[in-house]
């Protein structure tokens, strides 16, 4: 019984150590909070970044603004096919009618193509002009928090969207002082595919 006793007390006081142990650890560890969001503003973000960004959104502006043109067509169309049906005192000519609705029904199917192939297109490029700057964002994080002696740095933005960032102590942002940091580093550090 004696044996059993001290066998409990030694867990005990085992269990409580490595609690303490665990607790001091964990109270060492320096975490951060970085908002990669924050990188894509043109006046205070990544200038790397902002500026592939600026080159692929001119880069699709003649495809953004044909999609524009499209759907102004298409509410066009149908705000006419509507006036036809609403107005009472001008009888509808049904071969109007159904030629205004095939054409509607015509560019609302060439629209959706067309933005599909857009959105394909928009991802596929901005992964080959973004991809080579965030790899060197994320090498440049992970040097920046190794020289302040940060054990974890958590992506802000990222917890936001998912509703996972309940509270944040803005003590813990690194986000200014990293986008200084890096936009101070030589140029060329990220090679971009052209």
């Amino acid at each position: 019984m004696k044996t059993v006793r001290f066998l409990v007390v030694c867990l005990v006081v085992i269990g409580v150590c490595a609690a303490t142990g665990f607790a001091q650890a964990a109270a060492q560890s320096k975490i951060a909070i970085i908002d990669t969001g924050s990188f894509f503003d043109p006046q205070k973000g990544i200038k790397k970044l902002a500026l592939e960004n600026q080159k692929l959104q001119q880069e699709f502006k003649p495809v953004t603004d044909e999609l524009q043109t499209m759907a102004d067509k298409i509410n066009k169309l149908g705000t006419e096919i509507k006036a036809m049906q609403e107005n009472k005192a001008v009888p509808v000519n049904e071969a109007t009618l159904r030629a205004k609705a095939a054409e509607y029904d015509k560019i609302q199917r060439e629209l959706k193509f067309k933005q599909d192939e857009a959105d394909a297109n928009f991802q596929r490029r901005r992964a080959e002009l973004m991809q080579p700057v965030m790899n060197d964002i994320v090498a440049k994080i992970e040097a920046f928090a190794k020289s302040k002696g940060i054990d974890l740095v958590l992506d802000a933005d990222k917890l936001a969207r998912a509703q996972s960032l309940l509270y944040l102590n803005n003590s813990i942002n690194i986000t200014e002082a990293f986008i200084t940091y890096y936009n101070a580093q030589p140029a060329g550090t990220a090679t971009v595919n052209q």
